[in-house]
C-alpha cells in the first residue's frame, strides 16, 4: 500500500521501535517518511521512501541502529527541500546500507545523501547510490566509513564525501576506505570527490576508491 502525508509539514509517517519495515509501495512525508528507534530495526525497500521536505526520508534516532536493504535493487530514499535521505541524530549508533538508491537530484534539494550527526564509525554502503544534484553532499561524517564500501556517489557542484565536524571544525578522525575499489565517485561540475577537514594529531587518509572528475571545471578527487 501507499501512505502519503505530503501536505502540511511536521509529519512522520512511520514510526518504528526495534520492528522491521517492508515496503513495497510509496511512503511520502513532509517531515519524515519512517523514524527509526531501537538498535535492531529493519527496512526492506522495493519501493519509494520520501521526505518532500522537512527532517530525513529515513530519521535514524538516539539508540537506535538500522540495516537498510532494497528487494532486487528497486529500492528508492528520496529526499527533497531540507531533507536528508538518511539522518544519523546525535546518539545513533549503525547504519548498513545495501542494494539501495538513495536521490537528492531535484532542483529543490537541500539536503545531506548521508548526514552523520551521531558521528558514529563504519557505515557501510554496499552497492548503494547517492545522487546528489547542485551544491550537494553525498556523505557529511565526523568519523570514519567502514573499509569496505561498494556503490556509486554522483555530485555535481558538491561533495562526494565530507569529513568534518557539525560545527565545520577539523575532525579528530582519519579516513580508511582502503577496501572500497568496488566504490566510485563521480563528479560532473565544479565539486570535489573526497574532502577531509582532519585535525592533523597524526590523522591519515586511505582510500582505493575510484574519484572520477569529468568537468574542467571539477575541483580536486582529493582535498
Amino acid at each position: 500500500g501507499n501512505i502519503n502525508l505530503s501536505a502540511g509539514s511536521g509529519h512522520t509517517a512511520i514510526d518504528i521501535d526495534n520492528g522491521h519495515v517492508v515496503n513495497t509501495g510509496n511512503i511520502v512525508a513532509n517531515g519524515t517518511a519512517i523514524h527509526i528507534k531501537g538498535s535492531e530495526s529493519t527496512i526492506s525497500n522495493s519501493g519509494t521512501i520520501e521526505a518532500v521536505d522537512g527532517v530525513a526520508a529515513i530519521h535514524v534516532d538516539a539508540g537506535a541502529g538500522l540495516n537498510l536493504s532494497a528487494a532486487s535493487t528497486t529500492g528508492k530514499i528520496v529526499a527533497k527541500g531540507t531533507a536528508d535521505g538518511i539522518l544519523l541524530d546525535t546518539g545513533a549508533l549503525s547504519l548498513n546500507v545495501a542494494d539501495t538508491f538513495i536521490d537528492l537530484s531535484d532542483a529543490s534539494s537541500s539536503g545531506i545523501g548521508i548526514h552523520n550527526v551521531a558521528g558514529i564509525e563504519g557505515i557501510t554502503l554496499d552497492n548503494t547510490r547517492i545522487d546528489v544534484g547542485g551544491n550537494g553532499i553525498g556523505i557529511k561524517t565526523g568519523a570514519t566509513l567502514a573499509k569496505n564500501n561498494s556503490g556509486t556517489i554522483n555530485v555535481n557542484n558538491g561533495t562526494g564525501i565530507l569529513v568534518q565536524n557539525e560545527n565545520g571544525s577539523a575532525a579528530a578522525t582519519s579516513l580508511d576506505i582502503s577496501d572500497s575499489a568496488a566504490l566510485t565517485i563521480n563528479v560532473t561540475g565544479s565539486g570535489t570527490g573526497i574532502k577531509a577537514t582532519l585535525d592533523g594529531n597524526d590523522r591519515t587518509l586511505k582510500s582505493n576508491a575510484n574519484v572520477n572528475i569529468n568537468s574542467a571545471t571539477g575541483g580536486p578527487a582529493i582535498d
